[in-house]
């Protein structure tokens, strides 16, 4: 009798836990479906166009983010999307530091301890948006209250602190 109490006891545990992380999950993905949020989709060839002697492209607006001679990440964001960049450095075309990382990122790319990847942003939609090129392979891409988009950097992702623009999901 007392084994038959201590296992009833047992699968009622197993079975509140489960319920419990169910719920869990279903609470999170029905705020992921709000489309509230971004992703980032691969794509090869955003390094051989950012990284390369080429011009930059010129139907977007290029940001960095972290030292301009070898930037956290580099973002392209389409002219006309509603962005918020205020967490994000304007890249000057002509800037020296930029043109020598560029080309290390075209002939040194493959050799980094850290090498960058190139990703589409794609808005909640799922409307590609904009080029994310870094080191790092994910980020919070986030429509705000005034339907801008904002990509939070990279260079802070791990830091704790009291920034409301690094609070993600």
């Amino acid at each position: 009798m007392k084994n038959c109490k201590w296992y009833l006891k047992s699968i009622g545990m197993v079975v509140a836990v489960f319920l419990i992380v169910a719920a869990m999950g279903e609470f999170s993905n029905s705020y992921a479906r709000s489309k509230k949020f971004g992703s980032l989709k691969f794509n090869a060839a955003i390094i051989s166009g950012f990284g390369s002697s080429a011009p930059l492209p010129t139907n977007m607006d290029v940001y960095f983010s972290g030292p301009a001679d070898r930037p956290f990440a580099v973002i392209g964001i389409i002219k006309g999307t509603p962005f918020d960049p205020n967490i994000w450095r304007p890249i000057s075309i002509d800037a020296e530091n930029i043109g020598k990382w560029r080309h290390m990122i075209e002939n040194y790319n493959d050799m980094l301890a850290n090498p960058y990847f190139g990703y589409d942003i794609l808005d909640p939609n799922g409307k590609v948006i904009g080029k994310w090129l870094s080191y790092q392979r994910n980020t919070v891409i986030k429509m705000t209250k005034g339907n801008k988009i904002t990509v939070y950097t990279p260079d802070g992702s791990f830091m704790r602190g009291s920034d409301p623009q690094r609070i993600g999901p």
